[in-house]
């Protein structure tokens, strides 16, 4: 696959991102303060991050750290994650949505991301909640390409990235950890799930 070229990293990147939305069985609602005490729950679970901390789960204070970076996205980028929700029974399942790799060797910094509560997974929700991000982030942005990034060894994230209809683009080394990078243009013909 070749990936547009354009610098987007540079360049201002409109957004016109919905507070909230839904799929057929999510309800994505803009990250918030109110979302920091279920991240703090989510993160402290070895099982989610098992592949991002090597097992370790995130302190109270690591946790509340990204939590308020992901409110600082969407205050001064306009995008950023939505927290999760089933739509039947209004639980908590994660955090869905786009995160900006400042450090992210390639040109494309805006990531699709996902971490879910182990109770909801198996159950094709990232995969749904994936392909949702990635067309409403075409519809309603000027990007032109999002990546996912997982580590190599992440078989069930492999899976869900590509099952969303995101391309595998290559292999590197990043934060001294072997990952993986995936891509969606904004031009490539999406196929349904």
């Amino acid at each position: 696959m070749t990936v547009n070229s354009h610098p987007e990293q540079t360049a201002q990147v409109r957004f016109e991102l919905p507070r909230a939305f839904e799929t057929d069985r999510l309800r994505l609602v803009r990250w918030g303060p109110e979302f920091a005490q279920r991240f703090i729950d989510l993160v402290s679970d070895p099982r989610v991050v098992r592949y991002i901390s090597g097992g370790r789960g995130f302190t109270v204070q690591e946790a509340t750290l990204i939590s308020d970076r992901y409110c600082d996205l969407w205050t001064k980028k306009g995008a950023g994650p939505w927290g999760a929700f089933e739509t039947g029974s209004g639980a908590w399942v994660g955090h869905i949505g786009l995160d900006y790799l400042d450090d992210w060797p390639g040109q494309h910094r805006w990531e699709v991301a996902f971490k879910l509560s182990p109770l909801h997974w198996g159950r094709g929700l990232a995969t749904e909640g994936v392909f949702a991000v990635v067309e409403r982030v075409f519809a309603c942005s000027s990007l032109d390409t999002v990546i996912a990034v997982t580590s190599d060894s992440n078989r069930a994230a492999r899976r869900v990235i590509s099952k969303a209809g995101m391309v595998f683009c290559g292999e590197r080394i990043w934060k001294n950890s072997r990952v993986v990078w995936y891509a969606a243009d904004r031009t490539m013909r999406r196929r349904d799930l």
